[in-house]
């Protein structure tokens, strides 16, 4: 259990330090110091955590199909 909720702390701590990492981009991106680069290096941290997010939720979810052939396999 405590292994499980080490992991999830992880977890959020990462996605709370990406975010205001993204943040922070978006801020010295306003200026004229290389606000293209921080424009799409916050871009990019959001597309990862989409990304992660959205297979997170794909490694989630269950699907019929798939629990329907384990079942007539055996």
């Amino acid at each position: 259990m405590i292994e499980r909720k080490k992991r999830t702390l992880m977890i959020v701590g990462n996605v709370m330090l990406a975010v205001a990492v993204a943040y922070t981009f978006r801020f010295i991106g306003k200026g004229d110091f290389y606000s293209l680069l921080f424009s799409y290096l916050r871009s990019f941290i959001y597309i990862g955590l989409f990304t992660a997010w959205g297979l997170s939720a794909r490694h989630r979810i269950v699907q019929k199909q798939a629990t329907l052939k384990t079942v007539k396999r055996w």
